[in-house]
């Protein structure tokens, strides 16, 4: 069917729909954090709230905006192993190929440059190319594997396998003979595609698919023995088809799908929705949030000693009857930094600002402050125990440490280090902390 001028116009009539729910849904949240607002004759709103409240809700969007793709709504982070991180192969071979818009429309000349490729000064494309380690994201997730196959029919290793191989075979194939003769420093076609479109467009049949790239997963997963039917399945899943669309909602941001065909031999390779489709991944499925806890705890702890860091944890013993938990602590100089961790589920009406999903948050999180300021105190009081030596702290920090970056919903102590760092931190923003306070760092 050819493209047609109803068609060229319903781009765009999406497009307006899209920025609609967008700026809707940016006020739900203003209002469930606790914003007023005002509106005219026309139905048009202003924001009404404090002074307070307004820098409160800049500052949580700018650690946002800022914020790299590392963890899924259920609350499970997966990081980069920085032991492995140079010089590494396993490392390479973990990663995949995704974009992002580039909203804020910036240069990446650097890019470029690692390429060998010569671009006009003052080009911004469309979409970035972004690497994310899906070993780190496989990992973190093993524990949902069974949940996750159960509901899906098909094995979290051969889905993010395929995923893997689909963007690590297809997102920067080399130019054609013909291009490379015409033009050495021309950008490649399909570099260009990923940058200028964030998708690609690539013959498609499952079966053969299937087949195509199961050799690429082997070097993902050496050790996994499921056959091409296995990726095929995976792929099927992968694929968009007219019956999935009454499930899609754009509140919860999925179900996503990477593969959209277009005819029976093509199809479009998504590569902005990988990381969407990544983050939504196990939405409604359950699982043992205990357990969950404990692997984020035990992925924070080391990811602080690939970074050196030693790190303490455990019971802290003052005698049988008084004692105490930590998550982890690590010594800078004479100062002790106490993290205690959470992994909280992001529910899907987070996103629309239900007041009560924002109470019961800050309620959990709320707990999570006080064990760890109460922790610092027995701590003070006790600085030696059965266990442990804190003698030479000459002060403590405390810290609650989750996944993704948390709303702080005011400005008193409890919330606040006296320099105005949050006392909430995501992992990333826990280790930059303490990479800025280690000397010679």
């Amino acid at each position: 069917m050819p493209f047609s001028d109803e068609d060229f116009l319903g781009i765009y009539q999406v497009e307006g729909l899209a920025y609609q729910y967008w700026r809707t849904t940016a006020l739900m949240r203003s209002l469930g954090k606790g914003c007023g607002i005002v509106l005219d004759a026309k139905g048009e709103w202003k924001y009404w709230g404090s002074k307070d409240l307004f820098e409160l809700i800049k500052s949580i969007d700018e650690r946002t905006d800022s914020s790299p793709f590392e963890t899924s709504l259920v609350g499970v982070w997966f990081s980069e192993e920085k032991s492995q991180h140079e010089n590494s192969q396993k490392t390479l071979t973990n990663n995949a190929i995704g974009t992002i818009y580039n909203l804020d429309k910036i240069e990446i000349p650097d890019f470029f440059a690692e390429m060998g490729l010569e671009i006009e000064q003052g080009f911004t494309p469309n979409f970035i190319p972004v690497l994310f380690d899906l070993g780190n994201f496989l990992t973190a997730h093993q524990f949902m594997a069974n949940a996750f196959e159960k509901r899906n029919g098909v094995s979290l290793e051969v889905f993010i396998g395929t995923i893997w191989a689909l963007s690590n075979t297809t997102a920067l194939l080399g130019p054609t003979p013909e291009e490379e003769k015409e033009d050495k420093k021309a950008l490649p076609t399909s570099l260009m595609n990923l940058i200028q479109r964030g998708y690609k467009v690539v013959d498609f049949n499952i079966e053969e698919m299937g087949e195509r790239l199961l050799p690429a997963i082997k070097i993902f997963l050496p050790n996994s023995k499921f056959s091409s039917d296995d990726v095929a399945c995976a792929l099927d899943k992968l694929t968009f088809t007219p019956n999935m669309q009454n499930d899609v909602s754009l509140w919860s941001g999925g179900p996503r799908s990477v593969i959209i065909p277009y005819n029976s031999q093509a199809a479009i390779l998504d590569f902005q929705g990988i990381p969407s489709l990544l983050f939504t991944l196990f939405c409604m499925i359950a699982h043992d949030s205990t357990k969950r806890g404990s692997v984020f705890e035990e992925t924070f702890r080391l990811a602080l000693k690939n970074r050196g860091y030693n790190v303490i944890h455990g019971e802290l013993k003052q005698s049988k009857k008084l004692m105490r938990e930590l998550d982890a602590g690590v010594r800078i100089g004479n100062k002790l930094i106490l993290f205690e961790c959470v992994s909280i589920e992001r529910p899907l009406d987070y996103e629309i600002g239900r007041p009560v999903t924002f109470a019961n948050r800050q309620a959990r999180l709320e707990k999570k402050i006080s064990q760890v300021l109460s922790l610092a105190d027995f701590i003070t009081k006790h600085s030696k125990g059965n266990n442990f030596d804190f003698s030479w702290a000459e002060e403590i920090v405390s810290l609650v440490v989750t996944p993704s970056i948390e709303w702080a919903w005011g400005k008193s102590d409890e919330l606040w280090l006296s320099d105005g760092t949050p006392r909430m931190l995501s992992a990333s923003e826990a280790i930059s902390f303490l990479e800025r306070h280690t000397p010679n760092n």
